[in-house]
């Protein structure tokens, strides 16, 4: 255990924590296969509904919250990789250097769990006030009291739009919590196995990597 947490560990971390910050994208456009896949009314569909019917404030708005939180996840990889990397420095400057760029990494992921938390709440509160239509209001274009407009059901946008990325957030999390251990599983054994393993686990991945989404996607529907 010493060995594998002082050299496989250390030396696999900063890649697999890049990689997995980076893939913050893959919620987002995941989620419109998947979304149309399973039926789920998430912000892949939103997205989808709102370019079918040229929607262009809902579209920017989905846009904008999207490019946010593509951003916040690589920009905690890239802070994240910098204070690994800062470790390896000495004296008492880098020391002082080090601490404070712990403490901003944990104020920023303190954040990031905080507004991932609060989205996903939202979502299950406003569900139903998200399905509630009232056509007195319907085609609104955005204002104060709807950031994103109404649909033409009187719908309040911005509360279904908010209530998709629950959803989708919760999805993309899920899968990337199962996909970070089936890696951790596979990396070990193939580390630990010997050769065969490491070729056939190797074979695998690149049979999987190889065959396009979409069609994986197909068959499972």
């Amino acid at each position: 255990w010493s060995i594998i947490r002082r050299h496989g560990i250390r030396n696999i971390l900063l890649p697999a924590m890049t990689l997995q910050f980076a893939s913050v994208s893959e919620i987002f456009g995941g989620s419109v296969l998947v979304e149309q896949v399973f039926s789920y009314p998430g912000l892949g569909q939103a997205a989808v509904t709102a370019g079918l019917g040229g929607d262009v404030p809902l579209l920017m708005g989905i846009t904008i919250i999207s490019a946010a939180i593509v951003f916040l996840g690589n920009f905690t990889a890239n802070l994240l990789y910098g204070g690994s990397q800062n470790q390896e420095e000495q004296g008492m400057s880098a020391q002082r250097h080090r601490w404070n760029r712990r403490k901003a990494m944990a104020a920023l992921l303190a954040v990031s769990v905080l507004l991932l938390a609060a989205i996903a709440i939202a979502g299950q509160v406003l569900k139903e006030r998200a399905l509630a239509t009232d056509f007195t209001r319907k085609n609104l274009p955005p204002s104060l009291a709807y950031p994103f407009g109404t649909d033409w059901m009187g719908r309040d946008m911005f509360v279904r739009s908010l209530t998709g990325l629950s959803i989708s957030i919760r999805i993309g999390l899920l899968t990337a919590c199962i996909s970070a251990v089936v890696a951790f599983i596979l990396g070990t054994m193939a580390a630990c196995l010997g050769r065969v393993t490491d070729a056939v686990i190797g074979g695998i991945i690149d049979l999987v990597i190889g065959k396009p989404h979409i069609l994986l996607l197909i068959l499972i529907s």
